[in-house]
Parts: structure tokens; sequence; C-alpha cells
């Protein structure tokens, strides 16, 4: 076999086997998934971060006769959440110390 036609047949068996890749929009995370973009262990996530108010709430699919399956997220929504928290720059912020103040400090001390 050629290797021209060994690739086509690699080719052909890897489309196969891939999967359309699901748009953040609409896929759902489980809490292994965010934790793992959270990267926090799993049970962090389920017992701090999840039950937090601010929290995006779960959608539980039905799983067979009265079962509830379950939770995950709407990954945009988590997204969203965590972007939410994001610091802002300090406005002026701590002074650094220099020279001349840490002199007036270290005589003020001795005095």
């Amino acid at each position: 076999m050629e290797t021209a036609e060994l690739i086509d047949q690699l080719a052909d068996a890897l489309k196969e086997r891939m999967q359309p890749a699901v748009p953040l929009s609409i896929k759902l995370w489980t809490i292994e998934m965010i934790a793992n973009y959270l990267n926090r262990n799993p049970d962090v996530v389920r017992q701090r971060v999840v039950c937090l108010p601010s929290f995006p709430p779960a959608i539980r699919l039905p799983a067979g006769e009265n079962g509830v399956g379950k939770p995950m997220w709407k990954a945009c929504e988590v997204i969203e959440w965590v972007e939410s928290h994001k610091e802002t720059a300090p406005r002026g912020g701590r002074r650094r110390s220099t020279q001349s103040s840490l002199a007036a400090r270290s005589s003020a001390v001795g005095a």
C-alpha cells in the first residue's frame, strides 16, 4: 500500500472519530469541566463555588422516570461569571519607599 493511500485511510478514520466542536454559547459544563477551567479541585468547586448566590443557575436534564440528572452549567455563563470577578487596576496604589523616605523613617524611629 502506498503512503498516499495510508494517509487517506488515516484521514477518513480520524473524520469518523472526531466530533464537531460545540460552540461555547450552547455548551454545557459539568462540575469537573468547571474545575478544570478554574484550575480547582472538583470538590472545592462543588462545595464552595457553584453554591454561591451569584453563580449561574444549574441546568438539570431529566434522567429516567422522575430522575433528575447531574447539574450542568452553560459554559458562556460560567465564563461571564468568572470575568465579572476580574480585579480592576488599583488607582494611585501604595507609594514605593524611596531612599529619602526610608532615611526619614529610620531617623524618626531612632529619635
